[in-house]
């Protein structure tokens, strides 16, 4: 067994009525988006993507308050009113995204198609653990919606360039494009109904083992789902629920830019310079730092395991002592491999923030991708600023089948939710109206 890809007939918005602009309908995934962004997002249009995936702050959704029968029902009500419309063809979707990070301009390709959810191990490949809270959420969506709404994103390995070679050819020969515009730069998106090109495609993906970048927990939803299905009398093995909506992207270090995600903690005890120094022990030493050092450090022009701090009496830097080795320090870690022991995240959740006295439960610790929320921090609060992981890393944790902590890649930039959607629960129905999207 290997991956199973297929085409399908995606609901999208109505290019008639909405030109091929979606820059005001798409959004960030649900995971990304904090409430201010949420309301803006709504204020930009009242057909905002936003209306389905989020239709609560998320802060509310993760915390129980969730109700998805009208998601459903919005969802219906935006295909009878001609909002949204059936593509006319099964295809594949190309997305080609234009962005400037660090002052280089980039271009990554990738493509949505369905994947058949892997009956064994192996074939997908996680790298982050996982929380219940957002998979509950998550199943509640997908159960009462019955509609896969945000494509999770994928790695796919491709030393020789074929699948980012064939993405290019075509797109380039595709008619109709529909873009948006964010602050990380251009979104374009094109569907492909050449069936011999989605051969060639299928045949390059099969034997290839893919790397989740963003959506962990919604491939473990689908999982799930998949299997309560399974348990129903009336289960069907070719049924839309046996599928998940994917977007594939060639794993290359020039088309991949990956992001540390920073921590501001709650409930730290340390008062001082004095005090700080004196929990380092003999592991840590620490310096005093400005902010332009913070931010240097977190686009990785700094050591391994160097981190930076920032709290209401200074900013630090805080640096591994050389000579100590991670991998003796965290003997004691059950079956983790050395190369896990070593990872700088690793260092930080098991070395450093133990010495430093922080809880580390639910609720103790607030992830940040902006630095600047490390900035102004009010008493018994404090930030850690840390640096990229490599592409190379997170896929080695992932092959020898371990998990880095929560929350610890950044994949940039994020692709806009909205330009599609597999409307399982719907798919079997002939529309009267399409899209040719």
């Amino acid at each position: 067994m290997g991956l199973e890809i297929k085409s399908f007939r995606a609901l999208c918005y109505n290019p008639e009525r909405f030109g091929i602009d979606w820059s005001d309908l798409t959004c960030p995934p649900y995971d990304v988006i904090d409430s201010d962004e949420r309301e803006d997002l709504l204020a930009s249009s009242p057909y905002s993507f936003v209306n389905l995936t989020l239709s609560s702050p998320l802060e509310q959704t993760i915390g129980g308050d969730r109700n998805y029968t009208k998601v459903k029902s919005l969802l219906d009500t935006w295909i009878e009113t001609g909002v949204l419309v059936w593509d006319d063809s099964e295809k594949v979707y190309i997305y080609r995204q234009n962005y400037l990070y660090n002052g280089q301009e980039k271009t990554r390709y990738g493509f949505i198609a369905l994947l058949r959810l892997p009956e064994e191990n192996g074939w997908v490949l996680p790298h982050e653990k996982t929380h219940p809270g957002p998979k509950e959420d998550r199943f509640d969506l997908l159960s009462h919606t019955q509609a896969i709404l945000e494509p999770i994103f994928f790695l796919l390995p491709d030393s020789e360039g074929e699948i980012l070679s064939i993405l290019r050819t075509g797109f380039e020969s595709s008619q109709k494009r529909f873009y948006a515009k964010d602050k990380s730069g251009e979104h374009v998106v094109t569907g492909v109904s050449d069936g011999r090109w989605i051969d060639e495609l299928k045949n390059m993906v099969y034997a290839r083992r893919a790397l989740i970048a963003d959506g962990h927990h919604r491939y473990e939803v689908a999982l799930a789902y998949r299997d309560f299905r399974r348990s129903q009398p009336d289960y069907d093995p070719q049924a839309w629920y046996n599928y998940m909506m994917v977007y594939f992207s060639p794993m290359t270090e020039e088309n991949i830019t990956i992001l540390p995600i920073h921590r501001r903690v709650k409930g730290f005890s340390i008062r001082s310079e004095e005090e700080l120094m004196e929990n380092l022990g003999s592991l840590f030493s620490a310096q005093t730092a400005g902010w332009e050092d913070l931010i240097a450090l977190s686009l990785g022009k700094d050591s391994e395991y160097t981190y930076g701090l920032t709290t209401d009496f200074g900013l630090f830097k805080i640096s591994l002592n050389s000579g100590v080795d991670p991998v003796e320090v965290l003997s004691d870690l059950g079956d983790f491999s050395p190369e896990y022991r070593r990872l700088h995240v690793v260092v930080l959740h098991q070395i450093l923030m133990p010495l430093l006295r922080i809880e580390q439960g639910e609720g103790y610790i607030v992830y940040e991708k902006d630095i600047s929320k490390l900035k102004n921090l009010t008493t018994g609060e404090a930030g850690f600023v840390l640096r990229p992981t490599s592409l190379e890393r997170v896929y080695s944790v992932a092959l020898r089948g371990e998990r880095m902590p929560q929350k610890s890649t950044f994949f940039y930039p994020k692709i806009r939710s909205g330009f599609v959607i597999f409307y399982g629960g719907r798919y079997g129905e002939v529309q009267s109206s399409t899209g040719n999207c």
